[in-house]
C-alpha cells in the first residue's frame, strides 16, 4: 500500500485514484465520495485562511458525532490542528482544556446544548459554527464565523512536521495530560495500525467508538481513510442504532471500545435476523481501550461467526500489540505477539524479566511519541534512557505472546498487600452468574485501601456475596478475597466506556461503616465460637456493638490488632490460624465456623478440589501447614484437583506423631479414606517429601500403583547436608572481595546472625532430642517444626522400588552440591530431575512458582497418560 506524508496526501490520493467510493456512511443517507470529502477540506482551507487560520493554528472541536464530526476533524486537520474534547465536559473543564491547550479557535456543531460556548466567551475564543451543508449526504457540512485576522492567509495544507491532532489522557489530574501528535508521528503509526488490521480499499468500518478518544479518531476514522476504505460512524454508544444501521452498512469491521461489546453481545439475541444477513461480509470484531472478558469474546465469537480482534495500545504508543488475524493462532486472555525489538517487560530496576515473570510493559522511545506537552514531571515519570513506561503490569509467555494483568496506577494497597484488581475482576467474571465486574478500592484509616468488588448478575441469575467470596477463593490468595462485594444494575464508567475505580466508592455510595451494618444480629446470641469471638473482638477492637457478620476492617481493625486477635484466639481457643485468614473469613460468623470446622477436620484440605484429572496429594512441608500450596495449585491445569495433607495442631489430649513412619500411616489411612485405590499421585515439599516417598512405599507394598512420587527439593537427613567450615570461609570471603565497601559491614554483620541462630537451632534440637516420649509430643511449647525436624533426624530411609522426581532447586551457598545425590541410591526405579528457578522457599512464590507449575503439569499429564485413573475418588 501507498505511504502518505499528511492526512492530506491520503484524502487527495483517494480522491484521485477513487474519487467515486464512498469514504463517510450514515444510516438513512448517501454517502460522502472521497472526491466529496477533498471538495470539503479545500473548501474548509480557503474559509479559514479567509478569517485569518493557518497550519499549526489550533481548533478545539465539540460535536455530538456522527459522519458530520467525522468530515470536520478531517477538513480541520488538515489544514491545522485539531483538538477534538468530549461534548459532556463541565463549564470549568472545558475551560481548563481551551486555555492550558492554547485554542485559537472553538468549532462547535450548530445547535449542540454544550457550555464549551459560555468557556470560549469567556476567554475571547472565536467561536466557528459547523453547519449541515446537504442533509442528504452523510458528512455534508460547511464552516461559518467571523474573522479573526485583519488579514487573510494563503491558504496551504499542513505539512509532515506540523501537529495534526491534540489529544487528553483520562488522567487523574482536573483534565489529564496534553499529547501533540503530528503528521510525521502519525502516518507511520496509520500504516502499522492498517498493516496489523490487514485493511483495504475494500473495507467498510462500522465504529461505534467516540471520535474525540484517539481509539474512534485514530483506530477507527483515519486507518479507514488510509486505506481508502468506507468509514461509518454510530454516535453516542449507540448499540441499537449499530443493529439497526447493519444491513445497510454491510460492515467486513464493527469498531467498539470493550465496554460496548458487553452490550452488544447482551442485545444480541434481539437482532439475530440482521446479524445473520451481514455475516457474510463481515471479517472481525475490533475492541481496544481495554481488556474484553475471555467469556463475552468467546459469545462474540459464535454469535457473528467471525473473530475477536483486540489490539493493545494507547494514544502515546498507538498500537502495541495485536491479537493474531485467522489463520494464526492465538491465546485466551493475550493482546498477541508484539514485535520484540519494540516491546520489553522490565522489573524496576528496568531490567528485563524472564517468560512468564510481570513486570511493567515498557516501549523503545523511538517509536512513541514526543512527550507531554508543558508538563516535565509527566515526561520524567513516563521516559528513561531507553524506554517510554507505559504503566501497564504484564507479561511475554514463551512463545512470545503478551498478557496486560493491569494498570500499576490501579494498584491498590491492602495494608501492604499489593492487588492489581485486573485480577480481582477476571476471577470474578469466571462465575456463570457474573456480567460485569470490576474491584475497587475503598479509603481505610488503618489498611490505606480495603478492596470491594461491584458486580452485575447476568439476566434471571442469581448469587450471594458468600457464594461469590467461595467461588473466588478457588482461584486467589486469602488476601486477594474482597471484603465487600455489592451487587448493582449498572457500574459507573467514563465518556470511553471505562470504571473510575478510584472513584467507585464515592459513585456506588458506599460507606465502609456501614456496607456491613448487622444491628439485627447484635443482640443475638450465637454458637458457643462464636461467643467467645465476639469477646475477644469487643476487647481487641474496644467496640461493644459488633454484630456477627461485621468485617474486621471495615470496623477499623489493623494489622496490630490482627496480631493481638490471633494471639488470643490461640491462647482461648488453643487454634492457631495463618495470619492472612482475615482477608477471606473476616466475620465472626466466618472466622467461628472456620475453627469449628478445624476441630473436626479430616487432615486432608481440598486446596482445589474440582476437576477430572486424578487427585494430586501434596503433604505439608516441615511447619506443617499447606497455605504455601495455595499458588502452585492456582498455577496447575484448572481440572487437576489437589488436596493437601496438614498437620494436625497439638490439643491436651492428642500427642503428635512420634516419627515420619507414624505419620505416613495416619497420612495413608486419610488418602485411602478419599481415594480407595490407585493410581496414586503424590509429592510433597522439602520436609512433606520425606513423608510422601514413605507413604508412596507403604502404598506400594499393599500391591497399589504409585503413578507419581514428585519430591520438591527434599533432602535426605543422613545426606551430607553442608560444605565444611573450610570452604563456608572461602566462599563467603570471595563475595565479600567482590562487594562495595559500603556494603561489607552489613554482609558480616548478618553472616555472625546466621551463625548465632544456627547454633540456638542445634542446641535446641540437641536438648529436644534428650526429652521422653510422650512429654515431648504433648509439650504445648514445641512448635510444629521441632517436633518434625527431630523426626527427621531419627528418619532412616529405605530403597524405594519405583520412580520419583526431583524438582531440584538453586542451591544456597552453605549447602553441599551434592545434597541429592543419596536419591540415586534409593529409588531403584526411574530418578528424573527437573531443575527450577530460585532457592528452597522461593519456589513457592511468584514468579518461580508459575515455572514449577508448568513443569509439574508437564510430569503429571505424561502420568496420567502412562497411567489413568480407573477408581472413583470421594
Amino acid at each position: 500500500m501507498k505511504s502518505f506524508q499528511t492526512l492530506d496526501d491520503i484524502v487527495s490520493f483517494w480522491a484521485g485514484e477513487t474519487p467515486d467510493a464512498p469514504a463517510l456512511l450514515s444510516k438513512g443517507q448517501r454517502p460522502l465520495t472521497y472526491l466529496g470529502l477533498s471538495e470539503i477540506v479545500s473548501d474548509f482551507r480557503d474559509f479559514l485562511s479567509h478569517i485569518g487560520i493557518s497550519r499549526n493554528d489550533r481548533i478545539a472541536i465539540v460535536h455530538s458525532g456522527g459522519a458530520d464530526m467525522s468530515t470536520a476533524m478531517t477538513a480541520l486537520a488538515c489544514s491545522a490542528t485539531v483538538v477534538p474534547l468530549n461534548p459532556a465536559l463541565t463549564m470549568d473543564e472545558f475551560f481548563l482544556h481551551l486555555r492550558d491547550k492554547n485554542i485559537d479557535a472553538l468549532a462547535i456543531e450548530t445547535g449542540l446544548p454544550s457550555s464549551a460556548r459560555k468557556a470560549a466567551e469567556m476567554l475571547n475564543i472565536p467561536i466557528l459554527e459547523i453547519n449541515s451543508k446537504n442533509p442528504g449526504t452523510a458528512g455534508s457540512i460547511c464552516l461559518s464565523g467571523e474573522t479573526i485576522a485583519k488579514e487573510t492567509i494563503a491558504p496551504m495544507a499542513a505539512e509532515t512536521d506540523d501537529l495534526l491532532v491534540v489529544f487528553s489522557t483520562s488522567g487523574t489530574t482536573s483534565h489529564g495530560k496534553t499529547i501533540p501528535l503530528s503528521h510525521h508521528t502519525m502516518m507511520p503509526r496509520l500504516a502499522n495500525m492498517v498493516k496489523m488490521l490487514g485493511m483495504s480499499r475494500q473495507d467498510q468500518m462500522l465504529n461505534i467508538m467516540p471520535l474525540f478518544h484517539t481509539g474512534g479518531f485514530s483506530a477507527g476514522m483515519l486507518t479507514s481513510l488510509y486505506s481508502g476504505a468506507s468509514f461509518f460512524p454510530i454516535k453516542n454508544n449507540d448499540v441499537d442504532l449499530l443493529f439497526r444501521s447493519l444491513a445497510e452498512a454491510q460492515p467486513t469491521i464493527i469498531s467498539g471500545g470493550y465496554t460496548v461489546f458487553h452490550s452488544i453481545e447482551r442485545k444480541a439475541a434481539d437482532y439475530r435476523e440482521i446479524i445473520d444477513s451481514v455475516k457474510p461480509s463481515l471479517r472481525m470484531l475490533r475492541t481496544g481501550t481495554g481488556h474484553l472478558d475471555e467469556k463475552v469474546s468467546q459469545s462474540l465469537t459464535s454469535i457473528f461467526e467471525t473473530p475477536v480482534v483486540e489490539a493493545y495500545g494507547s494514544a502515546e504508543t498507538s498500537f502495541m500489540s495485536c491479537t493474531n488475524l485467522p489463520p494464526l493462532a492465538n491465546k485466551p486472555g493475550s493482546v498477541g505477539q508484539p514485535d520484540r525489538t519494540r516491546i520489553s517487560i522490565v522489573d524496576e530496576n528496568e531490567t528485563p524479566v524472564q517468560p512468564g515473570e510481570k513486570g511493567e510493559i515498557v516501549v523503545t522511545r523511538t517509536t512513541v511519541f514526543n512527550g507531554y506537552e508543558n508538563n516535565p514531571t509527566a515526561d520524567s515519570e513516563a521516559f528513561s534512557q531507553d524506554w517510554y513506561h507505559t504503566g501497564d503490569e504484564g507479561y511475554l509467555d514463551e512463545d512470545g505472546f503478551l498478557f496486560v494483568t493491569g494498570r500499576l496506577k490501579e494498584m491498590i494497597n491492602r495494608g501492604g498487600i499489593k492487588i492489581i484488581p485486573t485480577e480481582i475482576d477476571q476471577a470474578a467474571l469466571m462465575h456463570e452468574a457474573v456480567r460485569e465486574a470490576v474491584a475497587y478500592p475503598l479509603p481505610h484509616k488503618t489498611l490505606g485501601d480495603d478492596l470491594a468488588l461491584a458486580i452485575v448478575l447476568e439476566a434471571g441469575k442469581s448469587a450471594s456475596a458468600n457464594e461469590i467470596k467461595a467461588f473466588l477463593k478457588k482461584a486467589l490468595i486469602s488476601n486477594k478475597i474482597p471484603s465487600h462485594i455489592l451487587f448493582v444494575k449498572e457500574i459507573p464508567k467514563s465518556a470511553t466506556g471505562k470504571p473510575q475505580r478510584r472513584k467507585l466508592h464515592h459513585q456506588l455510595e458506599l460507606k465502609i461503616a456501614d456496607s456491613f451494618n448487622s444491628q439485627d444480629e447484635m443482640s443475638g446470641a450465637g454458637t458457643a465460637s462464636e461467643e467467645k469471638l465476639k469477646n475477644i473482638w469487643q476487647d481487641v477492637l474496644e467496640k461493644e456493638d459488633i454484630g456477627l457478620n461485621d468485617n474486621f476492617f471495615a470496623l477499623g481493625g489493623d494489622s496490630l490488632q490482627a496480631v493481638d486477635l490471633f494471639m488470643r484466639i490461640e491462647k482461648e481457643l488453643d487454634r492457631s490460624l495463618p495470619r492472612d485468614i482475615l482477608f477471606e473469613a473476616g466475620t465472626i460468623r466466618e472466622l467461628a465456623q472456620l475453627i469449628d470446622e478445624e476441630q473436626t477436620a479430616s487432615c486432608i484440605v481440598a486446596i482445589q478440589p474440582n476437576g477430572s484429572r486424578p487427585p494430586l496429594f501434596f503433604v505439608h512441608p516441615i511447619g506443617g501447614e499447606v497455605l504455601g500450596y495455595r499458588e502452585l495449585a492456582r498455577h496447575l491445569k484448572a481440572d487437576q484437583p489437589f488436596y493437601g495433607i496438614q498437620q494436625f495442631h497439638s490439643g491436651d489430649d492428642f500427642a503428635r506423631y512420634a516419627s515420619i513412619e507414624d505419620m505416613a500411616d495416619f497420612y495413608l489411612g486419610e488418602i485411602r479414606e478419599l481415594q480407595p485405590t490407585g493410581p496414586y499421585f503424590l509429592g510433597g515439599h522439602s520436609f512433606g517429601g520425606l513423608v510422601a516417598y514413605r507413604i508412596a512405599q507403604k502404598l506400594s507394598a499393599l500391591g497399589e500403583e504409585i503413578a507419581f512420587l514428585g519430591l520438591l527439593d527434599s533432602y535426605l537427613p543422613n545426606s551430607k547436608r553442608y560444605i565444611t567450615p573450610q570452604e563456608w570461609l572461602v566462599r563467603h570471603f570471595r563475595i565479600w572481595l567482590r562487594l562495595p565497601a559500603r556494603e561489607k559491614p552489613d554482609y558480616m554483620l548478618q553472616r555472625i546472625k546466621n551463625i548465632n541462630k544456627a547454633i540456638t537451632r542445634a542446641v535446641r534440637l540437641k536438648f529436644l532430642s534428650a526429652t521422653k516420649g510422650q512429654k515431648k509430643q504433648k509439650n504445648r511449647s514445641l512448635s510444629n517444626i521441632d517436633i518434625n525436624a527431630l523426626n527427621a533426624r531419627n528418619y532412616h530411609p529405605t530403597p524405594y522400588n519405583g520412580n520419583a522426581t526431583l524438582f531440584r532447586t538453586e542451591l544456597p551457598i552453605s549447602i553441599h552440591p551434592d545434597i541429592h545425590k543419596e536419591w540415586y541410591r534409593l529409588v531403584n526405579g526411574n530418578l528424573e530431575i527437573c531443575e527450577i528457578s530460585g532457592g528452597h522457599v522461593e519456589i513457592m512464590k511468584e514468579p518461580n512458582v508459575r515455572e514449577l507449575a508448568s513443569k509439574l503439569t508437564a510430569y503429571l499429564e505424561k502420568a496420567q497418560v502412562e497411567k489413568p485413573l480407573h477408581s472413583r475418588v470421594g
